[in-house]
This record gives C-alpha cells, sequence and structure tokens, in this order.
C-alpha cells in the first residue's frame, strides 16, 4: 500500500490518530525559531511526561493570572469580588462587567433632564443607591 493511501484510510476511520506535537514559534529582534514540542494529548499524558506536580504548577500559575485579570474590572468598576471569586471557574468566559457611573456621566444625565421634577426622580435614585 502507497503512503498517500493509507493516510487517508487513517483519516476515514474512526481510530485515534496521535498528533501530540506543537509548532511553538518566537521572534525576537527581527529573528525567529520554530521548534515542535511534545505537550501530550491531553492531563493525564502531559502527568505521565513530566509529573503532576509539574502539570498542576502550571494550571495553577496560569489559573492565578486569569483570575486577576477577570478581578480588574470588577475592582475597577466597584463590583461584587467576593461574589465573582465564588462563581469563577478556570477556562470559562464571564459576560464583561458594566462600569460604574462616573461623576461626569451623571452631571450630563442630569443637565440633559428637561423638568424639575425628572431632576428630583434622578437626584431621588441617587441618594437612594449611596450606601
Amino acid at each position: 500500500m502507497r503512503k498517500g493511501l493509507r493516510i487517508i484510510n487513517l483519516l476515514t476511520t474512526k481510530r485515534r490518530i496521535k498528533m501530540p506535537m506543537t509548532v511553538v514559534t518566537k521572534k525576537k529582534d527581527g529573528k525567529e525559531c520554530t521548534v515542535e514540542f511534545d505537550f501530550g494529548d491531553n492531563c493525564a499524558d502531559a502527568a505521565a511526561k513530566f509529573g503532576e506536580d509539574i502539570v498542576f504548577a502550571y494550571f495553577k500559575s496560569h489559573g492565578v493570572v486569569r483570575l486577576q485579570a477577570g478581578l480588574a474590572p470588577i475592582l475597577k468598576a466597584g463590583g461584587d469580588i467576593a461574589a465573582f471569586a465564588k462563581t469563577w471557574k478556570p477556562g470559562v468566559r464571564v459576560a464583561a462587567v458594566a462600569a460604574a457611573p462616573t461623576m461626569e456621566s451623571m452631571r450630563k444625565h442630569y443637565a440633559s433632564l428637561s423638568t424639575d421634577e425628572e431632576r428630583k426622580e434622578f437626584l431621588k435614585e441617587v441618594k437612594s443607591g449611596i450606601k
């Protein structure tokens, strides 16, 4: 059997073709290099190659960075950090947090209100939201 036919045959069968090599490219100062590295097919394979402690350490360090990235907009917006941390899961995208209104945006909104009654109602809402 010729190689080309064998490859097609393997692709059409339901057998899993093991392809763990990952192409890694780095560019620096106008230079570039590319290497292939075998990280494994899954967590169990990676743990067998490098050890569970190393796989977990990389998982944890990446998780810490992603959690910090998720906390940043919540901290900036004055959101509920405890609620976010309680529901956060590694690898799961979360909805963006709306920014808290700024004093400038509230002034503009207040100025855009046409009647005294609307302005009084707006001030009442603002005061009730301040704790």
